[in-house]
């Protein structure tokens, strides 16, 4: 049973943005053999670094792996608390660091973390418990919002606090 092309749109989780000269980088990489690895990542490493302003980047084949890098960096584990929207592939790098879930909704517009959503999680944390650290995590491929907690501390995908 073919799916029609309305019920596609209606679980479609974001559109491809492919640029006219993104075909052709995609096409260089695609004959190189190194559709993972190589000197495409390794440039497009050292370009994002200066553009951002550091002297590392990591590149990670998804973001699950992106997000368990991020938490494995600043060292979130058990009796931490991560606050991310209800999707498996965000919660797994949280429930496999052995921190703990808190779901929050999106914004129903762009499909990033909550505002108010994170600020209820935030305040609900302050009643439960004393010393924990509380990561606010992006989970999808574009940052958070300007709006949302993990903008205003600083860090355009994680918040600890």
């Amino acid at each position: 049973m073919r799916l029609s092309e309305a019920a596609l749109d209606c679980i479609r989780l974001a559109v491809p943005d492919i640029w006219a000269g993104d075909t052709v980088s995609i096409g260089g990489v695609w004959q190189s053999g190194q559709l993972v690895q190589g000197s495409p990542v390794g440039q497009f490493k050292e370009r994002f670094a200066r553009y951002i302003g550091v002297q590392y980047t990591v590149a990670a084949n998804s973001g699950t792996a992106a997000l368990h890098l991020a938490l494995v960096s600043h060292g979130v584990g058990p009796c931490d608390e991560v606050v991310t929207i209800p999707f498996p592939p965000a919660a797994s790098p949280i429930l496999f660091r052995g921190a703990r879930t808190v779901f929050v909704d999106t914004d129903g517009e762009n499909g990033i973390l909550s505002t108010a959503g994170v600020e209820v999680a935030q305040e609900a944390r302050a009643l439960r418990s004393h010393g924990k650290r509380n990561a606010t995590c992006a989970s999808r491929s574009e940052p958070c919002g300007r709006e949302t907690g993990c903008a205003r501390a600083g860090s355009p995908a994680m918040r600890l606090d």
